[in-house]
C-alpha cells in the first residue's frame, strides 16, 4: 500500500484544456489509460479559457502540475493563456504542450481567422523557447487537418491526421530525456 502511494506522488500531473471533446478529449483519456493523473479544463467544468477571470482561476490551478497542454482554441485567449502559464512557470522544470496549427502558414484555400490566432500562438512560442534563463519548456505541436467530428462535419476532404497519431506525437514528446526540447513540429498528412 505504501508502495502504491509513493508510485501515485511520483506521476507526474497533466493539465488538459478542451479536454471534452475532439482531439483534447483523446488526450485526455490516453493520459489517464497510461497512468498520469490528469485534470481536465474546459467550458464544461467552469473554465472557458475566452474569460479572464476563468482564465487566472485556471492559471491558480496548474501550480501544483507539471505538464500543461494547451489545447482549446478560444481566438487569442489559447495564446493569453500561454503567456500567463509560461509567467508563472518559466523558473520551473515544468513543460507545456500547446495545441496549434499549420493554418498559420496560409494553406487553407479560404479565409480563415482560425488562422491568425494559430499565427500568434506560434509566434508566443517562438519567443517564449528564447526566454533567457527559462526552465520551463514550451513545446508547439502544428497539426493539419485532423480527422475529429467536427473536421468531419465540415466535410474537408484534404487528408487528414488520425487523433491517434497526435496522442502518439504528445506521448513521444513527454517521453523523451529532459536534455532534448523540440520547440516546435508541424505535421501533416499526405
Amino acid at each position: 500500500m505504501l508502495n502504491d502511494r509513493l508510485v501515485v506522488q511520483n506521476k507526474k500531473k497533466i493539465a488538459i484544456t478542451g479536454h471534452t471533446q475532439g482531439l483534447g478529449k483523446a488526450i485526455y483519456n490516453h493520459c489517464l489509460s497510461t497512468g498520469f493523473v490528469v485534470e481536465g479544463f474546459s467550458r464544461t467544468n467552469g473554465y472557458d479559457i475566452g474569460d479572464p477571470v476563468a482564465r487566472a482561476r485556471l492559471v491558480e490551478q496548474l501550480a501544483d502540475h507539471d505538464i500543461f497542454i494547451n489545447n482549446a482554441q478560444s481566438a487569442f485567449a489559447q495564446t493569453d493563456l500561454l503567456y500567463a502559464v509560461f509567467e508563472r512557470w518559466q523558473k520551473q522544470s515544468k513543460t507545456i504542450v500547446n495545441i496549434s496549427s499549420n493554418a498559420s502558414d496560409g494553406i487553407k484555400n479560404f479565409p480563415y481567422p482560425y488562422a491568425t490566432s494559430k499565427t500568434a500562438l506560434d509566434k508566443a512560442c517562438e519567443q517564449l523557447n528564447n526566454t533567457p534563463r527559462s526552465l520551463c519548456k514550451v513545446v508547439n505541436i502544428r497539426p493539419g487537418w485532423i480527422a475529429t467530428e467536427r473536421i468531419k462535419e465540415m466535410r474537408i476532404t484534404d487528408p487528414c491526421l488520425e487523433v491517434k497519431t497526435i496522442v502518439e506525437i504528445i506521448d513521444f514528446i513527454l517521453e523523451l530525456p529532459t536534455n532534448i526540447h523540440i520547440t516546435s513540429l508541424s505535421i501533416s498528412a499526405r
